[in-house]
């Protein structure tokens, strides 16, 4: 097997390339909401749910923020994270999003997108030069606010203690809060799709530590900090999509000759 090379010049014509600036060169933070369709849904049902997402799209127009809205009747996974998605390149987007993302600007929201899982609202809540991200291996356990009170704060604050001093560890919390919260082990994220208030301490932070309960505008978290690395220059991202692609176009040329030889062999 030949190896696949990618040569200077193919790095930098891809760069300047309209879909090389458009999977490098920005990132796109969205906001979503989905306002879910049951399966085989009727023809009442469907002009239900659309006017809800409608409704709730003139709510934000009129003010409403897209965390509020998402907590409150969002059905995708990321609801009680106020629909962030985090910070992702036109690649990382679902096709369905990318033509409305692309001509948005910072705020405004779309008209409800219907595929078969329901009727989708996105916003564009910021965007940047994918060149700026950095990313951390994090162990972490986010819990949604239950009322901020004295005796809460008390419970992470002793759930911090434990998982500091062993007692505790991060593989058992991933069992422990499936429902009414999130537990990570190790997984890797872009310091910026953090609250604020995660991302300031993670300056203080040094690695290894166990985090007290850090108080974020949607919940509590308690983080440790793995590892810390860079971004991929763009040079890099380029290298790698350009190298897929070219192992694409070779697998699919090696496949195209392993049908025409096995047809060949069997008329023969």
């Amino acid at each position: 097997s030949s190896k696949i090379e990618v040569t200077p010049e193919e790095i930098q014509q891809f760069l300047r390339s309209p879909d090389g600036q458009a999977r490098l060169g920005v990132l796109y933070r969205i906001g979503h909401i989905l306002i879910a369709l049951p399966k085989a849904p009727t023809t009442e049902q469907i002009l239900a749910t659309q006017a809800k997402a409608e409704k709730i799209v003139t709510d934000i127009k009129n003010g409403a923020t897209v965390k509020e809205e998402s907590t409150l009747y969002s059905q995708s996974k990321n609801a009680l994270q106020g629909g962030d998605l985090g910070w992702r390149t036109t690649a990382q987007l679902p096709p369905m999003f990318l033509p409305f993302v692309v001509k948005m600007k910072l705020g405004d929201v779309s008209a409800p997108i219907r595929n078969a899982s329901g009727f989708h609202i996105i916003t564009l809540m910021d965007k940047k030069n994918a060149s700026n991200t950095q990313a951390i291996r994090l162990n972490a356990l986010y819990i949604p606010f239950t009322g901020h009170t004295p005796t809460e704060v008390s419970e992470f604050q002793s759930l911090s203690q434990k998982l500091a001093v062993g007692d505790a560890n991060w593989a058992d919390l991933t069992k422990k809060f499936p429902l009414k919260g999130h537990a990570s082990v190790a997984d890797w994220v872009e310091v910026d799709a953090l609250p604020p208030e995660v991302q300031k301490r993670l300056d203080t932070l040094s690695d290894r530590s166990i985090s007290e309960p850090i108080a974020s505008s949607s919940g509590w978290y308690i983080i440790q900090v793995v590892e810390r690395k860079s971004a991929p220059s763009q040079t890099e991202q380029a290298t790698r999509w350009i190298a897929a692609r070219k192992f694409e176009e070779a697998l699919e040329l090696w496949q195209r000759h392993a049908r025409l030889e096995a047809h060949i062999i069997y008329h023969e």
